[in-house]
């Protein structure tokens, strides 16, 4: 695996989360704006499934595999910033790869937050990124 590919992980992880907390809250939701039941009308069940049933068995599903998630990302999270700061490089490095791999920020916004020109943050970047396959991927 490439460190890129590696360090990547982290912002696939992160959105994996928030795409399952989304359909939480969607569901959660769902299942509060039920209509009302009506207990004057007799209630004649054609399957023998309950769609709150299933609605409640849906939402423990995707409650476990956001916890589980997030367990994974916090794990990955632990191992990249040990690496991170473990890496045998100059800070400035260490930084651009911190911002853009755990930070998400975009090559131009790292440039504007450090004070330097976007291209020598890319060309930064690349080395960086080899320093970190040899030292921790290879």
């Amino acid at each position: 695996m490439k460190a890129k590919e590696y360090l990547f992980q982290l912002r696939n992880l992160k959105a994996k989360a928030q795409n399952v907390e989304e359909k939480i809250n969607a569901l959660e939701t769902t299942m509060m704006s039920a209509g009302a039941i009506r207990y004057d009308k007799v209630n004649v069940q054609v399957t023998p499934e309950d769609p709150l049933v299933n609605n409640i068995v849906h939402l423990a599903n995707l409650k476990e595999r956001l916890s589980n998630l997030q367990t994974t990302y916090l794990e990955l999270y632990v191992e990249i910033m040990y690496r991170l700061n473990n890496l045998d490089s100059i800070q400035l490095k260490k930084d651009i790869l911190y911002l853009r791999y755990v930070e998400g920020m975009p090559f131009w916004k790292i440039a504007q937050e450090m004070n330097y020109d976007q291209k020598y943050i890319t060309n930064l970047h690349g080395i960086a990124l080899k320093e970190f396959t040899e030292q921790w991927l290879s």
